[in-house]
């Protein structure tokens, strides 16, 4: 930015303190990045697991691109990197999640070097500890979207540019070119930075002509080194624009389907809601934020506006400090200008650029001062992502945590059905489940395609609003068969969730198997009951039969040490709809109890199934069972 290294306004008395410093910075930054990382947030999200299929394909040998088709289009930088981790770890959340964290850990160290180039040494040290415990760029460190990139390859371009101007070292022109335009392989708002460049270059124009003048050829030669870098996605844009443009229009402000007849006022409205994103209110969306978390907590984001400010009074004669500003003003428009702003991947452009104001700030204050107010940040965003944030409910619907439940139940299995409903609309089931080796999808729409009837154990994933009968037919026969409905997914966040599969754990059932303890009318009987582990803490397995199809979906009352009445094959797999000769397994919880009183209903009619016979003493039409301890 300038001929000369910068003055600082604190001068470099502390200059021996800051290796140490930086890095203790980077291990809070690594630490912070790479915690938890194959397991939060739980499950994998659809963006994430498409990147992830891709990463396959390359992996076996399909043919590399320049731009992804699936999913709305996708830069590929991210992609080939996630290719070899999974190539070398598998088709895992962690292995496609590494480079993300390898990312976002190596940008604290370039937004050092950013501040460093573009101002002082201290003024580097303290946006890379800002960057280091932001929340935002944290969470962005922790997923597998492509978004992640755009940050490291900014901070390079811009430090390496700022040193090739102020040296005229041609290798440092050459690699601020390359990685500039290493940065449009990244993620959609890098298309905005050349707006960002434009400001730049008329600030310098206006307050710093001569020094601009002086290194025309410097900067032909980043531009051609930027050039040449971008040439080839470029050429595939001119082949398939719709490909690589069409996202953009899909989301943009102008849409009339966006902006409801009303474009200046969802335009303001926009504006307000991504400035104000780094002070008053983050993005609402659980994917991307703890919704509603400001980039900033509040101490932090007083120090930010602060900073903010004292840039702006320096921008005459302080390019940097224009560069700075206008940077971040320009890469907050891919937010302002499209629906649901503020939205912290469209406006991730803003990174690492968007902690210089705050270590600007905190240059000038007391050290003491500055170590309180990152101390504080760091642990109010180790609390808020580690505390609050991965462990929520909504964080776990926002991934797909249950289609990822879905995919390890199929991985543990040795043989696999899946209903093409969840094979389809998951891409993270088709990605975890890439190794299985003996999984069979079921497309009712293609009944040529059926799986052969199981002769083995064999796990089957239903959809569950669907008649079980559509993939029950496969089970082994007869069999004994564990139901378990799986986790709520939402397909909207302001949808109502609902369970995404239901499972059928079935294994074949050897020839009298056992006898029934209690038979009852209707030819539902119940096979035998299991107790286990504690007497306080009893596991209770009762085994219903259906030995003739039930005409009705009955209810098992389960009454001592607490009443349970529930569905023995649950709500997804009622009785009218159980292959007859199947045992059914229903598993509860038990208190301190020696016996149980166990029945059957109509809940349509409140009426129990009469009892034909039992083993066990009857009283209206309930069986008093005695409990094996």
């Amino acid at each position: 930015m300038n001929t000369a290294e910068p003055a600082s306004p604190t001068g470099y008395k502390d200059a021996h303190i800051i290796p140490a410093a930086l890095l203790l910075i980077i291990g809070i930054a690594v630490l912070l990045r790479f915690a938890a990382l194959g397991d939060g947030p739980p499950g994998v999200y659809q963006d994430e697991a498409y990147n992830g299929l891709d990463a396959l394909a390359l992996g076996a040998g399909a043919a590399p691109s320049l731009y992804f088709a699936a999913n709305n289009g996708r830069e590929p930088l991210y992609i080939y990197m996630a290719a070899l981790s999974v190539g070398a770890l598998g088709p895992t959340a962690l292995a496609l999640r590494l480079p993300a964290a390898l990312l976002g850990a190596l940008t604290v160290p370039a937004a050092y070097a950013l501040g460093r180039a573009w101002f002082d040494r201290r003024v580097g040290l303290l946006a890379a500890a800002v960057l280091a415990v932001t929340f935002w760029h944290v969470h962005l460190s922790h997923v597998a979207f492509r978004a992640v990139a755009l940050p490291l390859f900014t901070a390079l371009a811009l430090t390496a540019g700022a040193h090739g101007l102020r040296t005229g070292r041609r290798w440092a022109l050459v690699a601020a070119g390359v990685a500039y335009g290493l940065s449009l392989y990244t993620y959609l708002p890098a298309r905005f930075t050349p707006l960002a460049l434009l400001l730049i270059g008329l600030a310098a124009c206006i307050w710093h002509r001569a020094a601009l003048r002086a290194r025309g050829r410097a900067i032909a030669l980043m531009a051609l080194a930027a050039a040449l870098t971008l040439a080839p996605l470029a050429v595939a844009t001119l082949q398939d624009p719709d490909l690589v443009l069409g996202r953009t229009g899909q989301v943009a402000l102008w849409n009339p389907d966006i902006h409801g007849g009303d474009l200046p006022g969802a335009l303001l409205r926009s504006l307000a809601a991504a400035l104000g994103m780094f002070a008053l209110q983050g993005d609402t969306i659980a994917r991307h934020n703890l919704p509603g978390r400001p980039v900033f907590d509040p101490l932090l984001a007083l120090v930010w506006v602060v900073g903010v400010v004292m840039l702006l009074r320096q921008c005459r004669r302080n390019l940097a400090a224009a560069a700075a500003v206008l940077w971040i003003g320009a890469l907050l428009l891919p937010t302002a200008l499209a629906e649901d702003a503020p939205h912290f991947l469209r406006a991730v452009g803003v990174l690492p650029v968007a902690a210089l104001p705050a270590a600007v700030a905190l240059a000038r204050a007391p050290r003491l001062l500055a170590v309180g107010v990152l101390a504080l940040a760091l642990g109010l965003t180790t609390y808020d992502y580690f505390g609050r944030y991965l462990p929520a409910p909504e964080t776990a619907l926002a991934f797909d945590h249950a289609a990822t439940a879905l995919a390890a139940e199929v991985n543990q299995a040795g043989r696999a059905i899946v209903d093409w409903r969840l094979w389809d609309r998951y891409p993270s089931v088709r990605f975890l489940t890439a190794r299985h080796d003996n999984l069979a999808v079921y497309d009712d729409r293609a009944p040529g395609a059926a799986p052969a009837v199981a002769d083995a154990p064999v796990l089957l994933a239903a959809w569950p609003y669907e008649p079980q009968a559509r993939l029950t037919q496969f089970l082994p026969t007869p069999a004994l068969v564990a139901v378990r409905v799986g986790p709520e997914a939402v397909y909207d966040p302001d949808a109502a969730p609902f369970h995404l599969y239901v499972a059928y754990d079935a294994t074949p059932l050897p020839p009298g198997w056992a006898d029934a303890e209690v038979i009852f009318a209707d030819g539902m009987a119940l096979a035998k009951v299991e107790t286990g582990g504690l007497r306080d803490t009893l596991q209770i397995t009762l085994y219903w039969q259906a030995r003739q199809q039930p005409h009705a979906a009955y209810t098992a009352f389960i009454h001592g040490g607490g009443a349970q009445d529930a569905p023995p094959g649950t709500w997804a797999y009622p009785t009218d709809q159980w292959r007859p000769g199947d045992v059914v397994a229903q598993r509860v919880a038990g208190g301190p109890q020696d016996a149980l009183e166990v029945g059957l209903y109509d809940p349509a009619t409140g009426a129990r199934l009469p009892i034909v016979d039992s083993r066990w003493p009857v009283h209206d039409n309930a069986a008093q069972i005695a409990l094996a301890h």
